[in-house]
């Protein structure tokens, strides 16, 4: 019985692979969506503007995107925004787990954290600013320099639409 303790600790604790090659680049793709809106680029960046990979789930995280936005312009106080975490890891085999955030990340004002607003109607880049240094103690909790994907969802009130775009990303947690 104390050679099966030690296997499922060692199994419990495998490190799983970078999936789509986030081991050295971001993936990702636009989900669910109900708005008129397509994302067409995304990348992390520092204050200068360049590209930082990996990404740090322990300091602001900076991601310059480039939109369309042929819905409505979007207004503070009108759009919501939901923030998923998913950790890709596993007892026996790996899969995506979501991180309990226990409704933290959920119906927050967008233009409060990290959406610049107004977003006009349009092609246009944005930077949108994701800080998840308030909840360090849930992600001083996740495993360091591993898969991740976040799932953001955005939700305009005034056309009660959506926009959802998934990443993945290698991220560090310390």
């Amino acid at each position: 019985s104390l050679v099966l303790c030690f296997a499922l600790v060692a199994l419990s604790s495998a490190k799983c692979p970078f999936l789509n090659g986030t081991d050295t680049h971001i993936a990702w793709y636009q989900g669910a969506t109900t708005a008129n809106v397509q994302f067409t680029d995304l990348k992390p960046i520092d204050d200068s503007g360049n590209l930082v990979y990996p990404i740090h789930l322990t300091k602001p995280l900076k991601v310059l995107t480039h939109l369309i936005n042929n819905q409505n312009e979007f207004v503070a106080g009108k759009l919501l925004q939901s923030i998923k975490i998913y950790q890709y890891s596993g007892w026996a085999s790996c899969s995506w787990s979501e991180v309990p955030t226990f409704g933290a990340l959920e119906n927050l004002d967008a233009c409060k954290n990290g959406v610049p607003c107004p977003v006009k109607m349009g092609e246009q880049d944005m930077t949108v600013t994701l800080d998840f240094t308030e909840f360090k103690n849930i992600i001083g909790l996740l495993d360091n320099d591993a898969p991740y994907q976040l799932e953001m969802k955005l939700t305009d009130k005034v056309s009660n639409t959506f926009v959802t775009l998934v990443t993945q990303a290698r991220a560090y947690t310390k």
